[in-house]
């Protein structure tokens, strides 16, 4: 019979502990989860003007440019989306020896050189030979629909370049890229490429 009290009594305390660690682990996952939220990275917020907007170098996710531009460039979408009315924010990695022709875009257009440099030029045709270059750290804004052209030299630059969408480049040598422009000079975008829907593409 005190065999039989001591396996009842070890039991229920069995059936307490149990009863108390089922009550506990909501409150643990509920935490763990809460400290996971927070861990994520904010730039998968990339479109909400209500969440902020946090990107470390690390976290940025490069995809191929958009047609639009000469094969071999890499862009980064950080804020918002070019197709979209609104203010949007992009990264591009230009190659060594890499030049965009000349060429005009819908809206004003605010460059930030992050890394490297890159040789800026005004005029209907690409030209090495005129033109500034701009080191780390530099600044530029263009007008709207006023025609430029950017070249690297034999290293690899960084642009943050920030404006309005929806965005448009357009070239001046038709022939040169995928924009056009109509007998009124009106642009007339190129449907963009997959990276501008999917903002965070794969590397």
């Amino acid at each position: 019979m005190f065999l039989l009290c001591r396996k009842t009594l070890f039991l229920i305390i069995t059936l307490i502990s149990s009863l108390a660690l089922i009550s506990i682990a909501p409150s643990v996952l509920a935490a763990k989860e809460t400290k996971e939220k927070k861990l994520e990275p904010t730039v998968t917020d990339v479109e909400d003007p209500t969440k902020p907007i946090v990107c470390a170098p690390s976290e940025t996710k490069w995809a191929n440019a958009p047609e639009t531009l000469p094969l071999g460039a890499k862009m980064a979408l950080v804020e918002g989306n070019p197709i979209h009315p609104g203010v949007f924010t992009m990264r591009l990695k230009l190659p060594p020896n890499y030049s965009i022709p000349a060429h005009w875009n819908s809206y004003d257009e605010h460059i930030t050189v992050i890394s490297g440099a890159l040789n800026l030029g005004m005029g209907d045709a690409l030209d090495t030979t005129k033109g500034k270059t701009l080191p780390e750290g530099s600044f530029i804004r263009i007008p709207a629909k006023m025609h430029h052209f950017a070249w690297t030299g034999d290293q690899e630059t960084i642009i943050q370049l920030h404006g309005m969408g929806p965005w448009g480049l357009f070239y001046v040598d038709q022939a040169q890229g995928l924009g056009t422009v109509d007998s009124q000079g009106q642009g007339q975008a190129q449907k963009p490429q997959s990276e501008y829907d999917e903002p965070l593409t794969k590397n």
